[in-house]
């Protein structure tokens, strides 16, 4: 008996796949025999994971992917969760929408919407996933209970940003089924009260997973003299974050002055830079606590 070739180093095969997901044609392709592509997990039908180990939830949703390419987006809870919104209802259920002609197959637990047109995409955490407000959405219209549809919305617009003008125009855009209930939870819904910038900075501190902060604070020296003001404020560390709605440079900051660590950010980029947003404010807190706290109150 001869033994099978195999044209390819195993310990390449990571570096092959990213993120270790592969599928069986291409394993075959490469000359693995089929008793070794076998002997790996199979979360989906022709889906493989390379590792050996039980599928993580970021795993099953790679796998997701690759099993409904090509141009499948993750959308409903585990989009919004990728956004940084703190939102439950995982059910083990994974949403996708994929294009019209995508002709894959459904395999549970997948949820596969099938459009003549994509909706407005981007990259969270590595993921493509829909808008925030088309996450919400998707994952509302297959909400039974109109009690955690109204949460849901609730929490959307609380800590992802999302305006109702904005659900409500992807409501239009948005597939039929359920749109009655979703329509009827909206009319009820109650923003007035939702700071929309502090609903969109708290996505951002969720991505970089910073600890919580408090919310628009008068620095000073004593109790008397006024720093400035901080939209979002450590107080541990003395780190500051404010939102600008002009970048233009502001000249010389008390608050840097007296060593207080601050962060600049533009308000177009909390929504447009989530993540380079999240990867700045994870410095700034890194380097914070480095460093001395200076002597400055916060109230």
């Amino acid at each position: 008996m001869t033994a099978t070739h195999v044209p390819v180093r195993l310990d390449g095969l990571a570096a092959m796949f990213p993120h270790q997901v592969a599928k069986t044609t291409e394993l075959f392709r490469l000359g693995l025999p089929g008793r070794l592509v076998h002997s790996w997990r199979e979360p989906l039908p022709g889906v493989v994971l390379l590792t050996g180990t039980r599928p993580t939830r970021a795993g099953f949703l790679r796998a997701a992917l690759r099993y409904a390419e090509p141009d499948a987006l993750l959308t409903g809870y585990d989009a919004l969760q990728l956004h940084g919104i703190p939102i439950p209802g995982l059910d083990g259920t994974v949403h996708l929408v994929v294009p019209y002609a995508n002709r894959t197959r459904p395999a549970k637990p997948l949820r596969m919407e099938r459009l003549r047109q994509l909706p407005k995409w981007t990259v969270s955490r590595g993921f493509p996933v829909t808008s925030v407000a088309r996450a919400t959405l998707d994952a509302a219209r297959w909400t039974r209970c109109p009690t955690e549809l109204g949460t849901l919305l609730n929490l959307a617009c609380a800590h992802g940003g999302v305006t109702a003008a904005e659900l409500w125009a992807e409501l239009d855009d948005s597939p039929q089924r359920g749109r009655p209930a979703v329509r009827a939870a909206l009319e009820k819904l109650d923003v007035k009260v939702v700071d929309i910038r502090q609903a969109r900075a708290r996505r951002v501190i969720a991505l970089g997973a910073l600890p919580p902060p408090t919310w628009h604070r008068r620095i000073t020296l004593d109790g008397r003299q006024l720093l400035g003001m901080a939209d979002a404020w450590w107080d541990d560390l003395a780190l500051a974050w404010r939102w600008l709605d002009n970048p233009r440079p502001e000249g010389p900051d008390p608050l840097t002055a007296a060593g207080v660590h601050v962060v600049r950010t533009p308000v177009e980029r909390l929504v447009a830079e989530p993540e380079l947003v999240a990867e700045e404010l994870c410095a700034a807190h890194a380097l914070a606590r480095l460093t001395s706290r200076p002597d400055v109150i916060a109230s």
